[in-house]
């Protein structure tokens, strides 16, 4: 119920009045207009105020031209709107700068087709990475937008508050001077009437108070402006704050998904450009290996010639044909024909299997080069160890006395012509060296002196065999 004024002067006040003039109703009123006008322009302000905040609630500003960016982030506080990722590797592309084996380029070639499996996994890694914190940034993001609109509905930004019975009262009183015309106060002032004693004012005619009527319709007028003004500016407040949340929602959405993608470029180029190093390395690695493994195997085929030339040059070869060539010219009854043959041919049948087994060997094209080499090697230094025996079986002879001088200084010859000196043992020397010097007796007269005195230094004799025999050949038939 209007609150009835009990003084007529509150109407429109008094023409002429003794300071301080008493307060009208219409400016009672006024001033509870002005104060809902200012609440509305308050609530506008708020809404205003949250509106300027929705950047930073998304993570992102905005320049003189309102384009969108992220908002600078740090280290503690990442934006949590920026889809991120560690681009990085410690997988390491094998070096191709010095490979001097085709071993060593094989086994770089494999470590660079490694290195590219992994670094193709990490790529894949990555893009996983990234595509989880985008997935994640949008959540986020899509979590803001609802918050902000919960302060719409659930926390009613901008919504005016309920009006008090005095607002609405003041409202009804403005409704009444801005709604009814101009020429007509009675009907004006009628209406004002519940606001007053009726009984008093009941019978108030058009003309009285003109000016104050006046006076109030204008100030009901300013005060009603100033609320559709205040209520417009909220409720553009309002509209503001919904589309600029659902701008920087959707700005933010952009910008995460152009984040992404820039992101997904560099993954690309960083991984792509080292799985392209990785995979050159591997490439050069590998024509390296062929390059090294054709010249290795030319160099191979070298050493298994030089190994089967080995054997064919074997002095233990060539010195027991030649033996038995030798000894097999004299007498059949001849002791060193007969006993040399009988001890020295299967030594040449053992070597002789040496032999064909080295050729065998050397000429199978399903053994590698290396390991012909090797068994050539090996068969070679089996054929030296020969020179020992065949050298062995010779000193027999000279260490037997039962055989004739002769015959001991033609097995000693043998030893000597056949290379075999430095494979006697030294009791072996020895026992060469004194049947030697005991053969100076014998041959002191004959020509085979000079022979007996050549084979005794070549066999490290050291005493002179030839004073000697000059002393013995003295001794039997003087000077």
């Amino acid at each position: 119920m209007a609150q009835k004024l009990r003084k007529s002067a509150l109407m429109f006040g008094q023409v002429a009045q003794p300071e301080p003039p008493k307060p009208t109703l219409s400016s009672f009123y006024g001033g509870v207009g002005a104060g809902q006008v200012g609440a509305v322009e308050k609530v506008g302000e708020g809404v205003r105020t949250e509106t300027s905040k929705i950047p930073g609630a998304f993570g992102i500003t905005y320049d003189d031209t309102g384009k969108a960016s992220y908002a600078a982030g740090t280290t503690e506080a990442p934006n949590a709107f920026k889809p991120t990722v560690a681009i990085t590797t410690s997988t390491a592309v094998p070096s191709t700068a010095s490979l001097t084996t085709s071993e060593q380029a094989t086994k770089a070639a494999e470590e660079a087709k490694t290195a590219a499996d992994k670094l193709a996994a990490e790529k894949i890694a990555a893009e996983k990475a990234l595509g989880e914190s985008t997935a994640a940034a949008t959540t986020k993001a899509g979590e803001a937008s609802t918050d902000l609109q919960k302060k719409l509905t659930e926390g009613r930004l901008g919504e005016r508050r309920e009006a008090s019975e005095l607002e609405k009262q003041a409202q009804d009183y403005r409704n009444i001077l801005t709604s009814t015309p101009g020429t007509s106060n009675v009907g004006a002032v009628a209406n004002l009437m519940k606001f007053y004693d009726m009984g008093k004012y009941g019978a108030l005619e058009s003309g009285i108070r003109q000016g104050e009527m006046s006076l109030a319709r204008q100030e009901a007028g300013t005060t009603e402006a100033g609320m559709q003004t205040a209520e417009s500016a909220r409720t553009g407040a309002i509209e503001g704050y919904k589309k600029g949340s659902e701008q920087a929602y959707k700005d933010t959405q952009k910008l995460i998904d152009e984040e992404s993608k820039q992101k997904l470029k560099d993954i690309s180029k960083f991984y792509g450009d080292k799985i392209e190093e990785a995979n050159k390395a591997g490439a050069t690695a590998a024509d390296r290996a062929k390059i090294l493994k054709k010249e290795e195997d030319e160099r191979a085929m070298v050493d298994l010639g030089a190994a089967g030339d080995k054997i064919k040059s074997n002095p233990a070869i060539s010195g027991i044909k030649n033996i038995l060539n030798q000894i097999s010219g004299r007498a059949g009854d001849n002791w060193l024909n007969t006993h040399g043959n009988e001890v020295l041919l299967p030594i040449k049948g053992q070597l002789e299997d040496l032999v064909e087994e080295a050729i065998r060997v050397q000429n199978d094209p399903a053994l590698p080069i290396a390991k012909r080499t090797a068994r050539l090697n090996q068969i070679n230094d089996e054929i030296s160890g020969f020179k020992g025996k065949i050298a062995g079986e010779l000193a027999a002879f000279l260490g037997d006395t039962n055989t004739q001088p002769g015959d001991a200084l033609d097995a000693a010859e043998q030893i000597v012509g056949a290379g075999l000196a430095g494979s006697l043992s030294g009791d072996q020397k020895n026992v060469v060296l004194s049947r030697l010097l005991n053969s100076a007796n014998w041959a002191y007269d004959i020509p085979q002196a000079d022979k007996l005195e050549r084979i005794y230094k070549a066999l490290g004799g050291t005493e002179d065999i030839r004073a000697i025999m000059n002393k013995l050949y003295a001794q039997n038939y003087g000077e």
